[in-house]
């Protein structure tokens, strides 16, 4: 859901406001007052004073959008762009997933970061989406079931909030598999990518691998 102007960064405010005069003027109103007292915060007396009248029309006025910052904002509005062209296109995203049905699970990385896994039937569609609030999350290993990648692939960084096409700091190259940093502020997409070259992997049998590593650390052998 995105407010009036939200997808160019609009400085104009979001203010309620109807073209009514008279008692019904009055009765708008004493409704927004009555509607916001369910909010404690909103039950000040000076601050309810300074609501704007919803029925001025100085009020509509100050809620005109300033298209100008259309042109302005442009890295702003290259963002939700991209963001809905996501949702729209990608099979992770634009089938909104629901944890229900096992389509998607999520887990916590601190108290300011976590990541959501889209599952899909095919490898190649499932996605990771990392968000964290806070500062640089420095990430030495991540034991996470969520983060392991399907079967013969490996994540790469799909998409970065901070792409300097959008006036970011720059897409910063991770390496998975190794010591990394989750920077803050940021929403990170994770795409699979299939492994193309494996003669480096050991060709020996997950069973072989697991009982050489027991053996070995037997005192008798």
């Amino acid at each position: 859901m995105l407010f009036q102007g939200q997808e160019f960064g609009s400085s104009s405010p979001f203010y309620y406001f109807a073209d009514h005069q008279g008692e019904i003027a009055d009765i708008v109103r004493q409704g927004r007052r009555s509607f916001i007292s369910q909010f404690p915060n909103l039950r000040d007396e000076e601050l309810i004073r300074q609501l704007a009248d919803p029925c001025a029309r100085t009020t509509f006025e100050k809620v005109k959008l300033d298209w100008a910052e259309w042109e302005r904002n442009a890295a702003l509005v290259l963002l939700h762009r991209d963001l809905l062209n996501l949702r729209q296109t990608n099979k992770a995203f634009s089938r909104q997933a629901c944890a229900r049905d096992g389509q998607m699970d999520g887990n916590i990385l601190s108290s300011s970061a976590f990541l959501l896994r889209f599952f899909a039937g095919k490898p190649s569609d499932e996605r990771i989406l990392l968000i964290n609030f806070g500062n640089d999350l420095v990430i030495d290993s991540l034991p996470d079931p969520l983060f392991a990648p399907p079967e013969s692939h490996q994540w790469h960084l799909s998409w970065s909030s901070e792409d300097a096409a959008y006036g970011g700091s720059g897409r910063r190259p991770c390496d998975f598999r190794k010591r990394w940093v989750l920077n803050g502020d940021i929403a990170l997409v994770l795409a699979p990518l299939k492994l193309q070259n494996r003669q480096n992997a050991s060709a020996m049998p997950i069973e072989d691998w697991q009982a050489g590593i027991l053996r070995a650390g037997d005192p008798g052998t």
